[in-house]
């Protein structure tokens, strides 16, 4: 089964080499994407796309995850975000939530969103 593809959606075409694209219209057949620089569009077959998942979304995945919910995300004022698991620290505190996110998911995972 190919996946249905809809407005907004991140791929790679694997036959094109057009590096990451966006959908930007999609039908049972074909798929009208265009590459992130916006300055190539085409009509693609939807069995040649890959779906690529938006690092947002990779970040909350991690969350689930990883860490329980409860109690450790931690915002201090003035300091920041800060990540614990069991009591201990997973991050120094981080103006931004979601540099709190990547840089425990570079520490326990050794990867880090884009």
């Amino acid at each position: 089964m190919t996946h249905k593809f809809k407005f907004g959606d991140r791929v790679i075409d694997k036959t094109m080499y057009l590096g990451e694209c966006v959908v930007i219209n999609a039908s049972e057949k074909s798929v009208y994407i265009m590459n992130e620089r916006g300055d190539y569009n085409v009509v693609a077959r939807p069995e040649s796309l890959e779906l690529i998942q938006h690092p947002d979304t990779v970040r909350l995945d991690y969350i689930e995850r990883i860490i329980s919910i409860d109690g450790i995300v931690k915002r201090e004022m003035r300091k920041g975000w800060t990540l614990f698991v069991d009591d201990i620290a997973l991050t120094t505190p981080e103006p931004l939530l979601r540099d709190a996110i990547d840089e425990a998911m570079e520490l326990t995972e050794g990867v880090k969103p884009q």
